[in-house]
């Protein structure tokens, strides 16, 4: 579950940064300081914190490391680090798999009703 809300964020932020940019006169329920270059920003800021928050899922210990904070994996999670990670981003990778078969479904599927509709309009 977490992962997924996670994905999700990463594709969000982005795409709303996306449709401010592309599409500025489209109104929005919500408002920002500053206009476009608050919005720029605070995407930026909720990103990064997005991107730290998946590093530290994925890797724990790493930014403590980096920053020279105690750590002791075997300790806070009560498993190696290889079999954290091996679980970990094995789940990441599995997602995806599931994700990239969802989309090639779709895919096939949004065809298969368009060539249907072009045959039944001619």
């Amino acid at each position: 579950m977490r992962t997924n809300l996670l994905s999700g964020a990463v594709a969000t932020v982005p795409a709303l940064v996306l449709l401010r940019i592309r599409r500025p006169d489209v109104p929005r329920p919500y408002r920002v300081p500053f206009g476009t270059r608050g919005f720029l920003l605070c995407g930026a800021l909720v990103y990064a914190w997005i991107l730290i928050g998946s590093w530290s899922a994925l890797f724990p210990g790493v930014l403590e490391q980096l920053f020279g904070i105690d750590y002791v994996f075997h300790d806070v999670w009560a498993v190696s680090r290889t079999s954290f990670e091996a679980f970990t981003l094995g789940t990441a990778v599995a997602l995806l798999i599931v994700g990239v078969i969802g989309l090639a479904v779709a895919r096939r599927e949004n065809t298969a009703r368009a060539a249907g509709g072009e045959a039944g309009t001619s």
